[in-house]
């Protein structure tokens, strides 16, 4: 089986330098050299195909995204992997590579089920076994429904609440699927 081999050059963008004439050499998927272009050619293999040519382009790293609700006309409160997974793509066709899904005031049983998809979302990106042409998910981010009225800001009266303690032990767990959470239960 041969090796799948991309090389990206341009202006690489690292944490505490910028190389005008860089290169990133991608195999399999993988990074697996960064640095100028001189020395990433070396590094690729003889049996590879690279891409070829220099480039004008800024390479920089992922973004990550810790707090999105949607994108491209979908929700994670539609509560379905359709909407997930286009929500997904759209954020990664913008740069961003990681994402934490974040819920709103909603009712009980809705934010079970978003927290249950950022489970199963979270899950394909540590798995791998299922791919997803999207950012990945990071696990949920519980934001609200627990808002005091003066708090609540734009989210809509009928699902804001008090703490319910009948509702804390399903939420916690869920706590596998969370990253985050946000309450102001005043």
């Amino acid at each position: 089986m041969r090796s799948s081999h991309d090389v990206h050059y341009g202006r690489v963008v690292l944490p505490y330098e910028v190389i005008d004439d860089g290169a990133v050499h991608v195999a399999n998927g993988r990074i697996v050299a960064v640095g100028p272009s001189h020395e990433v050619r070396r590094q690729i293999p003889g049996d590879a195909v690279p891409s070829s040519g220099a480039s004008t382009c800024l390479i920089v790293p992922g973004f990550v995204d810790l707090h999105v609700h949607g994108g491209d006309g979908a929700d994670f409160m539609d509560a379905t992997p359709a909407a997930f997974r286009t929500v997904l793509a759209c954020h990664l066709r913008h740069g961003t590579t990681s994402i934490v899904p974040t819920t709103t005031v909603a009712s009980h049983e809705l934010m079970l089920q978003v927290l249950d998809l950022c489970r199963q979302f979270k899950a394909i990106g540590i798995q791998g076994e299922e791919r997803i042409v999207g950012a990945r998910a990071l696990g949920g981010h519980f934001y609200g429904p627990y808002f005091h009225e003066e708090a609540v800001g734009c989210h809509p009266p009928p699902d804001f609440r008090p703490p319910n303690k009948a509702q804390h032990g399903p939420y916690l767990s869920n706590a596998d699927s969370l990253g985050t959470g946000t309450v102001a239960p005043g």
